[in-house]
C-alpha cells in the first residue's frame, strides 16, 4: 500500500504535490471502505490528511483525467512490443430523481428498454498478447435540448434500415453525415488520438453492434483506422458473382 504515493508523485507534470497528496489519502480510503462511496465516508476512512475538506478541494479541482490514465499507462502498463486495440463502448446507471447532470432516457441492455439513468461512453486500449483492457477515457453522455425535441433526426436504427424511402434520389454514400451521437465519439476518439500521438500505432477500432453500419464506418475511416463490429440482423450482404455467373449474368449483383 505505501508504495502508491511514489507512483502518485510521478503525476506531478500534471498534478502538484498537493494534489497527489489528497489523491493517496482518497486511493487509500476507497480501498478499504466498505460501505457507499461519498466525500464524507471517504473523510471518515482516511489518515491523517485526509480530512472533509481535503477531499472536498480534491474533487472541486479541474483535472484532466484522461492525461491521469494515459500517464500511469505509459509509466506502468505500457509494453512497446505488444499490439493494441482501441474500444469503445456505452455504459448506462440507472439514476432516480430529476435534478442530476444529465439526466435522460437511456437505452439498457440488461432492461431491454430505455431507463431513467445517466450514460457514459469509455474509450480503453486492450493489449492482445495479454487480453486485458486499459480505460484511458470516460465521457459522459448529455444530450442537447435539440437532439431530444427533434424528432426528424434519424437515429441509428433508422439510418441502417433496408430499402429506400420513397421519392428519395441517388447520393453519394462515400459523404455521410454524422449524426449528433457519432459526432461526440468523433470528438472524443480524435481528442485521444491526438493524445496518443505516434507513442502506439493504432489501425482498428472496436465497438458493438450498434454501431455496425455505414455512417461508423465512415467515423472510423475519417479518424484513419478500420471498423471492427458485429453486422446488424438487417445487413444486406451479396457475394461476387464466379465467372460462369458473370457469362449468364453479367448485370447479377
Amino acid at each position: 500500500m505505501p508504495d502508491i504515493l511514489p507512483l502518485l508523485l510521478k503525476l506531478q507534470p500534471i498534478l502538484t504535490k498537493t494534489t497527489c497528496r489528497q489523491l493517496y489519502h482518497i486511493v487509500m480510503a476507497i480501498l478499504v471502505m466498505p460501505a457507499n462511496i461519498t466525500q464524507k465516508s471517504i473523510a471518515r476512512w482516511a489518515d491523517k490528511g485526509g480530512s472533509y475538506r481535503s477531499v472536498h478541494r480534491f474533487f472541486q479541482t479541474n483535472i484532466d483525467w484522461t492525461q491521469i490514465h494515459w500517464l500511469l499507462f505509459v509509466l506502468v502498463l505500457y509494453v512497446a512490443t505488444d499490439t493494441y486495440l482501441l474500444v469503445g463502448d456505452e455504459t448506462v446507471l440507472k439514476k432516480a430523481g430529476k435534478s442530476t447532470f444529465g439526466l435522460d432516457r437511456f437505452f439498457s441492455s440488461l432492461a431491454q428498454k430505455p431507463v431513467p439513468a445517466v450514460a457514459f461512453f469509455a474509450l480503453a486500449l486492450v493489449n492482445v498478447q495479454k487480453r486485458q483492457a486499459y480505460t484511458l477515457s470516460v465521457q459522459q453522455i448529455v444530450r442537447t435540448q435539440e437532439e431530444r425535441k427533434n424528432k426528424n433526426c434519424k437515429t441509428q436504427d433508422q439510418i441502417a434500415k433496408s430499402g429506400r424511402p420513397k421519392g428519395s434520389k441517388n447520393k453519394n454514400k462515400e459523404q455521410v453525415t454524422l449524426n449528433p451521437e457519432l459526432m461526440r465519439i468523433f470528438l472524443w476518439i480524435q481528442k485521444l488520438l491526438a493524445l496518443i500521438g505516434k507513442k502506439i500505432p493504432l489501425h482498428y477500432l472496436v465497438l458493438d453492434g450498434h454501431f455496425g453500419n455505414q455512417p461508423a464506418y465512415s467515423m472510423s475511416r475519417r479518424l484513419g483506422l478500420h471498423l471492427l463490429s458485429k453486422m446488424r440482423h438487417n445487413a444486406k450482404l451479396y457475394l461476387l458473382p464466379t465467372e460462369a455467373q458473370k457469362e449468364a449474368s453479367p448485370r447479377l449483383k
